[in-house]
C-alpha cells in the first residue's frame, strides 16, 4: 500500500523580512512551503490573510500553518477565514498579540527592561529590515487588534524563554485565549533563525501532524 504523504506546512514570515529566513537549514526535511513571499505589503492583517488563502487554494491539498511573529497573526487570521477542511492545524510562534494589548508588560518584564533598556531594541534589529512593512499591519499588531475568533482545533503556541519582543507571559496568555497547546523552548524572538538543528521545528511538525 502506498504511504500517505504528510500534509504540507505552509510557513508565513514576520515583519520586514522575506519568509526565507524561516528555518532555512531544516525546513525542507518537513515538507514545507513558504507562502506570502510576493504579496503587496500595503494592506493590513486580514487583507494579507486573504491573499494567502488564495495562494493556499492553488495547492490542491489541506495544509498546516506555521506563522512567526507578525506572521502568526496572519496565520491565525487565515485559519479563521479558511473554508472547513483547508487548514488542519496552526502553529503560532513568538506572538503575544492576539486578543490583547502587546504593549502591556508585567512587573518582571518591566524590571528586565529597566535593567537592560536596549535589550529589546537590539533583538528587534537582528530580525529586521530586509523589506518595507505595512504600517496598517504593524499598528494592528501593536494594539493587539487581532481578535480571538472561532475555536480552532490543533493550535500550537510556541514561546521562547528569552524573547523580549513578545515575552513569555504574553505568549502564555495567547495560548489560553485560543485554547492552544503551549510549547515553551529556549531562545529569543529570532527562534526560526537560531534553531539551526531544527529541534523546535521538529516538535512543531510532530505536534501538528499527530493531531490531524
Amino acid at each position: 500500500m502506498r504511504k500517505k504523504r504528510s500534509l504540507p506546512i505552509a510557513m508565513i514570515g514576520g515583519a520586514f523580512r522575506h519568509p526565507d529566513y524561516l528555518w532555512p537549514e531544516t525546513r525542507d526535511q518537513h515538507h514545507t512551503c513558504l507562502v506570502g513571499a510576493n504579496m503587496d505589503l500595503v494592506g493590513g492583517i486580514e487583507s494579507r490573510a486573504r491573499v494567502i488563502l488564495e495562494e493556499l487554494s492553488t495547492l490542491g491539498t489541506p495544509v498546516l500553518l506555521c506563522g512567526h511573529s507578525l506572521g502568526a497573526l496572519v496565520a491565525y487570521t487565515v485559519a479563521q477565514l479558511a473554508p472547513n477542511g483547508l487548514v488542519r492545524g496552526t502553529a503560532l510562534v513568538n506572538t503575544g498579540m492576539i486578543g490583547g494589548n502587546c504593549s502591556r508588560f508585567d512587573l518582571d518584564e518591566a524590571v528586565y527592561l529597566a535593567s537592560n533598556p536596549f535589550g529589546a531594541i537590539r533583538q528587534m534589529l537582528t530580525v529586521w529590515p530586509k523589506r518595507p512593512e505595512s504600517l496598517t499591519s504593524l499598528m494592528s499588531a501593536a494594539v493587539g487588534s487581532v481578535p480571538v475568533g472561532k475555536n480552532l482545533e490543533n493550535v500550537l503556541v510556541v514561546s521562547a524563554n528569552e524573547d523580549t519582543i513578545t515575552p513569555p507571559s504574553h505568549v502564555r496568555e495567547v495560548a489560553a485565549r485560543v485554547s492552544g497547546t503551549l510549547l515553551e523552548v529556549p531562545g529569543g524572538h529570532d527562534l526560526p533563525v537560531t534553531d539551526t538543528d531544527g529541534e523546535v521545528l521538529e516538535k512543531i511538525a510532530s505536534h501538528l501532524r499527530s493531531n490531524t
